[in-house]
């Protein structure tokens, strides 16, 4: 998995010496190539920037011959912008819902490779979230570029990302040069040729210069607000030094399959005190809704919280998001809360009103829960905020004045983040996952979070995730769906049907898990398949088994798991009985011993059961008996067939 992993950074540093990391790209005929969903499945809108004033966008359904080709026109850079390079931004119409598309770039004389995207529409689907990349060096760009590999391999179906805001690290003192360069590094991974980006504007975004706001309408060509005014530049107008005014001019929605997305510009100091403005955005966004009834799951994304786990001082524009739109989200029946601006994931319990002056709502802590522990909550009362980490890991911030009641999760472990959303009709599920190690490595991630609301009109055999606080390597397992409500997902420690040393199981030397079968000179186990089979034969005065190291097993534990549970099944050919021990003799002798499970076998038949081993009997294992688990049967005549073994971590 290393080696798949190090191939997709090989790609990765082949796009660097292609690209370089200044700014420019000289090597193509086009840069910052990107997509925004469209504000319904037929649509999707475009921009990339050329240094040629014609050009176009070819696109057909994939697999289909015939290419249809739009034109497009295009406007100048900003005059500050380095190179002579113009904004091209296209909007295709007439899209089929649900569809993959093919699509490739022109340009006078040449033309890029072919790209996908796919439209939405499903009733299921996934997609990504991040915060705050503020990507102000070539080293965060690099991590951003990691952490965008690693989500796209573990999630390959995730069809789009949205971003919550300071998607730049722009600041007053910048230069024009400076902040394009910042756009430079967002759009150097390849993974936004074909998944757009949602973006919401932060206070970097919209940082008290003259251009930046402009900036933002030369790199996303999203659905805006009513607002259309047009400056010298070709974008919108921008007043109070540089801070969009009124930020109808940021506020977009669109339709995803059965979610709508409804993205408002809160960003500092945003005081909202013109009440006509206030209300304006208020009805803006109630008739929104109303044209938008048939959408199963209702989002708001915002960059700053309304609660979070830090910052404190920032505590004033918080109050007054609370004071002047959670009654508004509460109104209309928000499912879920997105933000981000603080630099660290946290997760709010069901939240509802507004107390004094805006001080917090109160924690609805009585819920009807499909399973607490998975934060799993049917039909919840209140709404649920969220503030999310950095992709890139730009200045992470630590929790302060702990704890704080509205609280339910939070998490700073001073490593990159992202999460991952997966939608059904009847389910709507936020896990968050940490990415391992400091370097560009993305050796593997962890979930460090999952929350889900499950409809109360589910069907029978709705299944949900379960938190799985384990770390994984960079490949994606798919879940057992056990057709329960909820369904455990358990971090697998070994499969016989899918383990990739099956071939050496004999060989136990060197197996990480298997010390051997214990058999004796002159007879020889074997294997077959498929499906797996393990063969221990007959042999002269000891039981079948297959030996398993007890410290393998208690080191893959992390402190929140209390063992692992083992299924295991097989047949022997004559009556006999199946067992599962701890031994406790001195080696070779298997003789005595702790049975933990014994089963009477008939001939023929198939034997199965599932057993647990907890810390403790592992620990004693390791440290008064052999230090091994035998799966094994008598009599020492009997032909011991294994035709399954799966062991799985304990959650607490």
């Amino acid at each position: 998995m290393k080696r798949i992993l190090n191939n997709v950074f090989v790609v990765v540093l082949a796009f660097m010496l292609v690209f370089g990391a200044m700014p420019g790209y000289a090597a193509e005929e086009y840069r910052n190539l990107s997509m925004t969903p469209g504000r319904t499945a037929s649509e999707m809108r475009f921009t990339w920037h050329s240094t040629s004033v014609t050009g176009s966008i070819q696109y057909r359904v994939k697999g289909a011959s015939i290419w249809t080709t739009m034109n497009s026109t295009s406007r100048p850079h900003h005059p500050g912008a380095p190179g002579n390079y113009r904004v091209h931004q296209p909007i295709i119409t007439g899209l089929l819902p649900n569809t993959t598309y093919e699509y490739r770039i022109t340009w006078s004389g040449g033309q890029s490779d072919i790209k996908t995207f796919r439209t939405g529409g499903a009733s299921e689907f996934s997609f990504i979230v991040v915060s705050d990349p503020q990507l102000a060096s070539t080293a965060e760009r690099l991590m951003w570029m990691d952490t965008m590999a690693v989500a796209s391999i573990v999630f390959p179906e995730a069809q789009f990302v949205v971003s919550m805001g300071d998607q730049v690290a722009s600041s007053v003192d910048w230069t024009v040069s400076r902040a394009q360069d910042n756009f430079n590094h967002l759009f150097a991974p390849p993974e936004f040729h074909h998944m757009p980006l949602a973006p919401i504007v932060g206070n970097h975004d919209s940082a008290t210069t003259t251009f930046n706001p402009e900036l933002w309408h030369f790199h996303y060509n999203t659905p805006t607000g009513a607002d259309n005014v047009q400056n010298t530049h070709g974008v919108r107008r921008f007043t109070i030094s540089g801070r969009p005014n009124p930020p109808t001019q940021f506020d977009y929605y669109f339709r995803y399959g059965n979610v709508l997305f409804i993205m408002l510009a809160f960003y500092d100091n945003d005081t909202t005190s013109n009440n006509a403005a206030l209300t304006g955005r208020h009805n803006w966004l109630a008739s929104v809704i109303n044209a938008n009834q048939d959408a199963d799951w209702r989002v708001v994304a915002f960059h700053q919280p309304p609660y979070s786990a830090n910052r404190p001082t920032g505590e004033n524009s918080k109050q007054r998001i609370r004071t002047n739109w959670v009654p508004v989200f509460e109104q209309h029946n928000i499912d879920v809360a997105f933000a981000g601006h603080d630099h660290i994931y946290s997760r709010t319990h069901h939240m509802q009103g507004v107390g004094s002056g805006g001080t917090p709502g109160t924690p609805r802590l009585n819920q009807n829960w499909a399973s607490q522990a998975n934060n799993a909550v049917i039909n919840p009362i209140g709404i649920t905020y969220f503030s999310f980490g950095s992709p890139s890991g730009h200045s992470l911030r630590q929790p302060e004045n702990m704890p704080r009641a509205y609280l339910a999760r939070y998490h700073q472990a001073n490593r990159r983040e992202f999460s991952v959303v997966n939608v059904t009709p009847y389910t709507f599920s936020v896990a968050t996952y940490m990415i391992n190690g400091t370097g560009i490595n993305g050796n593997s991630y962890t979930m460090t979070d999952i929350y889900t609301i499950v409809r109360a009109n589910h069907p029978p055999g709705t299944s949900i995730p379960q938190f799985c606080h384990i770390t994984h390597p960079v490949i994606h397992v798919e879940c057992d769906y056990c057709g329960e409500l909820v369904c455990v997902c358990p971090p697998v420690v070994f499969d016989m049907q899918t383990d990739p040393n099956w071939s050496i199981i004999l060989h136990h030397a060197n197996h990480p898990l298997m010390r051997g079968t214990g058999t004796p000179s002159g007879t020889a186990s074997s294997i077959n398949g498929p499906p797996r089979e393990l063969i221990i034969p007959s042999r002269s005065g000891t039981s079948q088994g297959l030996r398993m190291r007890a410290d393998v097993l208690l080191n893959a534990l992390s402190d929140d798991e209390s063992g692992v549970k083992i299924e295991y099944s097989g047949r022997l050919n004559v009556a006999g009985t199946s067992q599962i021990r701890i031994e406790q003799s001195p080696a070779p002798s298997w003789v005595q011993g702790v049975n933990v499970w014994t089963k009477p076998t008939d001939a023929g038949n198939v034997f199965a059961q599932t057993v647990t081993l907890t810390r403790e009997q592992l620990q004693h294992a390791v440290t008064v008996g052999t230090g091994d688990i035998t799966l094994g049967a008598v009599p020492a005549n009997a032909v011991l067939t294994i035709t399954g073994i799966r062991i799985t971590e304990m959650i607490l």
